[in-house]
């Protein structure tokens, strides 16, 4: 940690300035105390890491338990000192007794109250879960910075993310995902934006990185908004799903959904072309868009003929049994009912449909097919299909409030 109190209150602080023999002659003279549990605490004054204060051995405060790499204290002092150079009213590591938190940085805009966690490290979704609530219990909204070093760019424009980060995206003013890291190491921030989930660890998303000094308080709370989706990137991505690579160990949810697909005479890369698109409640489900959309359709939609209707509750319950064997997956998160997710997810899907022509709606909950779907006879006309629905998409102005 970065700061200490001294045995008269006062507060110790490795973001101010200090020269080494000032510090070395004050620890001789001093005994540095920890603000959360008032145990006696170490100055480290070493050549190559961050100066800072550690608990002894066997401390039992649980902030101790929370080791800090040089990577986090470094990144933690930059962010402070990048507040400070605009203003913001700031302070480190503030400890919160009515909710024992300290978060690694507290800050002040305009009448709110903000705190900043520079998270680097893994961390549990119950303890992200647990610190999040405490900062709103007390009105404190938490703004989650990840560290740079836990950014992983698979390829192209996917990247992998894992566990808690889920937890930390936000949504922008257009209702899109994105999620803001820092990396000290070269004193940039960099943001995912545009996050489209397709698996549990896997995400489409459009990379930005700017360096620290052209980066405003007021860019991380209100983030501005980007052109629309490369549509190239989704298609390369849909042939992926086509045709993925072979593996010699598929999951059972994997195996149980094909032989699923064979059942119906559907053969796997064969899928509709109408599946496989990103829509909003996409980022709550752990289950590609290709795989609950081909559910959609070869339950509920392609056994119709034209003017026949059917009704959101009822694709809802053809759904439900995937959620038994999990072939359909939500993601964990606090605040999710999945019930209700999956009939936002049916309903999300049907108006996409309405607005490729395939239905019409009839009354709230109920849709008329207009236009039947069918299902590519060979890899060339999927492609094609897939190719031709794309530039749809991209010449309906109101598919874009539908995908958001």
């Amino acid at each position: 940690m970065l700061t200490a109190v001294l045995e008269d209150g006062t507060k110790i602080s490795m973001a101010d300035k200090w020269f080494e023999n000032e510090l070395k002659e004050l620890r001789a003279k001093q005994q540095f105390l920890c603000p959360a549990c008032d145990s006696k605490v170490t100055l480290k004054l070493g050549s190559k890491r961050q100066w800072h204060f550690a608990h002894y051995n066997h401390s039992m405060c649980r902030h101790s338990l929370e080791s800090e790499s040089p990577y986090h204290l470094s990144g933690k002092l930059q962010l402070y000192h990048w507040l400070t150079n605009q203003n913001i009213p700031v302070s480190l590591e503030v400890y919160l007794p009515l909710i024992q938190q300290r978060p690694d940085l507290l800050c002040k805009v305009g009448n709110q109250l903000f705190a900043i966690e520079f998270q680097c490290s893994s961390l549990s979704e119950e303890r992200y879960q647990q610190r999040t609530k405490g900062y709103q219990q007390i009105g404190i909204i938490p703004i989650w910075v990840i560290g740079g070093n836990r950014l992983r760019r698979k390829q192209g424009d996917i990247f992998q993310i894992l566990g808690f980060e889920w937890l930390t995206t936000r949504k922008d003013r257009m209702e899109q995902m994105h999620l803001t890291y820092y990396c000290p190491e070269s004193s940039q921030w960099i943001f995912l934006k545009q996050i489209r989930s397709f698996s549990a660890t896997r995400a489409l998303a459009k990379i930005i990185c700017r360096k620290k000094e052209t980066v405003s308080i007021e860019d991380i709370l209100n983030p501005s908004i980007i052109p629309s989706f490369n549509p190239m990137s989704w298609l390369h991505l849909k042939k992926a799903w086509r045709y993925p690579p072979v593996h010699p160990h598929q999951s059972k949810e994997k195996r149980l959904y094909h032989k699923w697909l064979y059942q119906h005479k559907v053969i796997p890369s064969q899928f509709p072309a109408e599946a496989g698109w990103f829509l909003p409640t996409q980022h709550f489900i752990e289950t590609s868009p290709h795989i609950w959309q081909t559910l959609i359709l070869v339950t509920s939609i392609l056994p119709l003929t034209p003017n026949q209707s059917i009704s959101l509750s009822k694709i809802k319950l053809n759904l439900t049994p995937f959620m038994y064997n999990r072939i359909l997956t939500f993601r964990s998160h606090p605040f999710n009912d999945n019930s209700e997710l999956l009939f936002q997810l049916i309903e999300e899907y049907m108006c996409l449909l309405r607005t490729f022509g395939n239905l019409h709606k009839k009354g709230e909950q109920e849709f008329i097919v207009r236009k039947i779907i069918t299902l590519p006879l060979t890899p060339n006309q999927a492609n094609q299909l897939d190719n031709n629905l794309s530039k749809i998409s991209q010449n309906t102005p109101n598919i874009h409030q539908i995908q958001r």
